[in-house]
């Protein structure tokens, strides 16, 4: 339940989405807003003698009234990853090279079980692999997407980026695939955001 003076704060000082295919309408009675737009957070303010907009992160001294934020987290409220799938991909990774390849970790969140799904590539070489992405079931969710960079290290290239940059889902990469010890690349990617989330070691 929302604190009765987070109500008169949020209605003293409320914030308007900017809309992406309508006309913006400037603030018509006196007053200020925020505006929350792709570009980040502005203030608008309106007096009888002013009308402004203003960029947060250009005004130093500028104090949102609003409570702090959470401190960033990524916490799996569908258990740790079973250990046995990334020998699973490593497997398949050190098969599949020199080329790259692709798999799903799949939690199916009415039973509260897990499935490796191995992708079928309509084409692969050693610098990439296309994958037929596979429908799931109702229920289930993809939570980790997995490819294998063959005998080259792992990291996330430019491509990767593009694919997860509107997805919400672990991703990771396996690299050196014919040593002992592949190299690996982690990182969560939740809408546009990517949080390193360090190395796996492959037991």
């Amino acid at each position: 339940m929302l604190h009765k003076l987070d109500e008169i704060i949020q209605a003293q000082f409320p914030v308007h989405v900017m809309p992406k295919y309508g006309s913006f309408e400037p603030l018509q009675t006196l007053g200020h807003r925020y505006l929350l737009g792709k570009d980040g957070l502005k203030l608008e303010i309106r007096r009888p003698w002013l009308h402004a907009v203003v960029a947060l992160h250009d005004a130093p001294f500028a104090q949102l009234p609003f409570g702090d934020c959470p401190n960033d987290s990524v916490d799996l409220l569908c258990g740790p990853i079973p250990g046995e799938f990334s020998r699973r991909f490593f497997k398949q990774a050190r098969e599949s090279a020199p080329n790259e390849c692709a798999a799903w970790l799949v939690w199916d969140a009415n039973h509260a079980t897990w499935e490796y799904v191995e992708l079928k590539a309509t084409s692969a070489t050693p610098d990439y692999v296309d994958v037929q992405r596979p429908a799931l079931r109702e229920g289930a969710w993809l939570v980790m997407d997995l490819h294998s960079h063959g005998h080259a290290r792992a990291f996330f290239s430019a491509k990767d980026d593009k694919d997860d940059r509107s997805e919400v889902k672990l991703a990771g990469v396996f690299g050196n695939v014919a040593e002992p010890q592949p190299t690996v690349a982690l990182r969560a990617c939740l809408m546009g955001a990517f949080v390193d989330l360090g190395p796996l070691e492959v037991r």
